[in-house]
């Protein structure tokens, strides 16, 4: 029988040291900080319905846009196939309310041409911003309306570049969205919205990024969040205190540590039952 020396025995202990080590070693938590989000998101969803994208539905996109002065332009690399239409606030509001198509109550997809009465069009006015008084060099909400026509699974990726000098790019937003076939097809106007308040939307590992939903818990519906590799932390506020059953919004903080791709994912629930009503993805690039 051979002997077990001194530096087997003492080469054995490193490897056993090793493996404990690193089967201990965690990914230290991320430090939310509430007060300086890198950027924030609002996502807003239509009530009409539980199926978050059902065929037919809109889903919005809506991010910052200074090109006028900058030189960096939105452009959608990946989902162009159900791109319907995008805009900025500085479209002209009759033009965009002469091209807007509908979806009737069948969930067939009409694209004739309407007009807008004159409170349709003051109120779409309201939303994307009143022409005359913007100025020149300033940022504008620009807005991509994605409209699926059958149910699947779609590769949306959006990149904030400018066209010229190499194609050099500031942002990429980058997600899946998943449709699905609704007997409840929602008329006229974006299903889903995500608005983003910041150009920076890959900000440095360590960042914190703010998601609002709003929401009314005393109903007995309620989201809760997850996402691997992510901390986050939960705020809810309430709209007005000193009324019952007042609605109000969910802020949620998240944060990775380390760089990469992480996923946001909110599931909305009715108290008592684990069925899931609604689901939305935010997907988070941190660099």
């Amino acid at each position: 029988m051979k002997k077990i020396t001194p530096i087997v025995i003492a080469a054995i202990l490193i490897v056993i040291s090793c493996i404990f080590i690193a089967g201990c070693v965690t990914t230290p938590a991320a430090t939310i900080d509430k007060e300086n989000p890198a950027y924030s998101v609002t996502v807003k969803t239509s009530t009409a319905g539980f199926d978050t994208f059902p065929v037919g539905g809109i889903f919005e996109l809506q991010f910052p846009d200074n090109s006028a002065s900058t030189g960096y332009v939105w452009e959608v690399v990946e989902g162009k196939e159900i791109l319907y239409k995008d805009f900025t606030a500085q479209s002209t509001v009759s033009q965009l309310g002469e091209t807007l198509k509908r979806i009737s109550l069948t969930g067939a997809l009409d694209s004739q041409a309407v007009s807008l009465d004159g409170e349709e069009e003051t109120a779409l006015s309201t939303a994307v911003g009143d022409e005359a008084e913007q100025v020149a060099g300033a940022s504008y909400p620009h807005y991509f309306w994605f409209q699926p026509g059958k149910a699947g699974d779609y590769k949306i990726t959006l990149k904030y570049a400018r066209p010229w000098e190499g194609g050099e790019t500031c942002a990429v937003y980058s997600q899946t969205i998943h449709v699905v076939d609704s007997d409840d097809p929602i008329a006229d106007g974006a299903q889903t919205s995500y608005i983003f308040d910041s150009f920076d939307i890959n900000p440095p590992a360590g960042s914190t990024v703010k998601i609002i939903k709003e929401a009314n818990p005393t109903t007995g519906y309620f989201w809760t969040v997850s996402g691997e590799g992510l901390t986050i932390e939960e705020d809810y506020k309430v709209d007005n205190p000193d009324l019952m059953g007042s609605p109000g919004q969910y802020e949620w903080y998240a944060a990775a540590a380390n760089p990469g791709d992480y996923l946001l994912k909110a599931e909305l629930k009715h108290a008592g039952s684990d069925e899931v009503l609604s689901v939305f993805e935010i997907p988070l690039k941190f660099v």
